[in-house]
């Protein structure tokens, strides 16, 4: 077996937190939150006593004793969490919705699971993934006990090595300032400019989003990776709901154990109150964009293509301001490496953006 991968903290390490964290996206699509556990009973310390893999080719399983302690989680009420043994220690949040168990763990990542058994004594869960092309199952079940020999510290857990923890409430709101840039159907881009003077002080950055208002980091999370040297950066929010639905977005930082939540911003995604499509026009022999504004707001229509001649040049097309209207907009059939269509809010200077179409000549 594969044993570095059924430690339970190393399921997690799977999805990075910074910079990584995109894959935590789709953890949520494995749990069909079939059944409903009470989550006080998750509440203490557990022991992992028996661990079975899957695969296309292995079954292999390990079973230990409660005594050996190979590995501890640890729940809280307030819902901080510790996973350790003696060879991590790691400490996050965890959420139960359903039969999905998230947890995420400060510096590893996050990971939703789901739980086929708890009780007051036993908690199982499997965790679906995918290696290259193979996809695996893990199974792992954990006893409940009164106590470890390495006992948690009744305080929130933290990392002891962390000297920004008491800076917690220090954080000013401006210390990340965020600006929505483009809005497709299946994304949003955000641009973002960070108070250097905070940036040390700071684990971890990000957005969360979610089609409810204060989305946290169990929501739909993308994160950043923080450089010192860096007060700027842009981060893609990949959207699940269908075309022309709500989101709220909010950038979030990790400081010492506390998650800290920055001003949200709302949008819709292209496909409802904008829709706008570009594509080639056999009859015209032209690039044809399609708009139809049902929102009482102005736009500017641009068209926009690298060439592939010109030493690098980009064509960036004004086709006029737009308001609550829908029609059609020629422009040259330009050979190009993709174009695309945006209406840019002349308020706001967001760009609602069109399908990318790419070209190969």
């Amino acid at each position: 077996m594969r044993k570095c991968k059924f430690y339970f903290i190393a399921l997690f390490f799977m999805s990075l937190v910074i910079s990584l964290l995109s894959c935590s996206k789709d953890d949520e699509g494995n749990n069909k939150h079939e059944n409903t556990y009470d989550e006080s009973l998750l509440v203490g310390n557990w022991v992992l006593t028996h661990v079975i893999y899957e695969d296309d080719e292995e079954y292999e399983e390990d079973h230990y004793s409660t005594s050996e302690e190979f590995d501890i989680v640890n729940f809280q009420e307030d819902g901080y969490c510790r996973n350790y043994c003696d060879k991590w220690n790691n400490s996050g949040r965890w959420k139960l919705d359903g039969d999905a168990l998230t947890l995420l763990y400060y510096d590893e990542g996050r990971r939703t699971v789901t739980i086929t058994e708890l009780s007051s004594s036993v908690l199982s869960f499997e965790d679906h993934g995918i290696d290259g092309s193979m996809e695996y199952t893990y199974t792992m079940t954990y006893r409940k006990v009164k106590s470890v020999s390495t006992p948690v510290d009744p305080d929130k857990p933290f990392d002891p090595d962390d000297p920004v923890t008491p800076d917690v409430p220090n954080i000013p709101s401006t210390t990340i300032k965020s600006k929505i840039y483009e809005v497709y159907e299946d994304k949003i881009i955000v641009d973002f400019t960070l108070d250097k003077e905070y940036i040390s002080k700071m684990r971890q950055m990000g957005y969360c989003w979610s089609t409810k208002p204060n989305p946290t980091v169990f929501d739909s999370i993308e994160g950043s990776a923080l450089n010192p040297n860096k007060e700027s950066g842009r981060v893609t929010c990949e959207l699940k709901e269908a075309a022309g639905t709500t989101y709220y977005i909010r950038a979030y930082a990790l400081v010492g154990s506390e998650f800290i939540y920055f001003e949200e911003m709302q949008v819709q995604s292209v496909g409802k109150d904008i829709k706008l499509s570009a594509y080639y026009s056999k009859d015209k022999d032209k690039i044809a964009v399609d708009y139809n504004i049902t929102r009482n707001d102005v736009f500017t229509l641009y068209f926009y293509a690298p060439l592939t001649s010109g030493f690098g040049r980009v064509v960036n097309d004004d086709l006029g301001i737009l308001g609550k209207e829908k029609g059609t907009k020629y422009v040259i059939n330009y050979s190009c490496y993709y174009y695309y269509a945006y209406l840019e809010d002349v308020l706001t200077g967001i760009r609602y953006c069109s399908n990318i179409v790419y070209k190969h000549e």
